[in-house]
């Protein structure tokens, strides 16, 4: 019995180790670059691209009115102008 309590008695520890061959995936950081580009592409889009496009058609929406708008007076303009000039 004696040697069953020295067996017993004795304590064996294991330790488990654990080892990582893989490196760390960072997907945390892929996604914020990911993110963090396409605004910057989507900033750039609409600044160089969509912006100068927005505004060629309402200039272009102007032109046409203020044509329309000329075009109904000229009749009306050019004869008040005329008055004036004999006056």
């Amino acid at each position: 019995m004696n040697e069953n309590e020295n067996i017993t008695s004795e304590e064996i520890t294991e330790t488990e180790v654990t080892v990582y061959d893989e490196k760390p995936s960072n997907t945390g950081l892929k996604v914020a670059l990911g993110l963090g580009a396409a605004a910057l592409v989507g900033t750039a889009v609409y600044k160089f691209a969509v912006k100068p496009v927005i505004a060629k058609f309402k200039k272009k929406k102007d032109v046409i009115i203020v044509d329309s708008e000329n075009s109904e007076d000229d009749g009306n303009v050019a004869e008040s102008d005329d008055a004036e000039e004999k006056k």
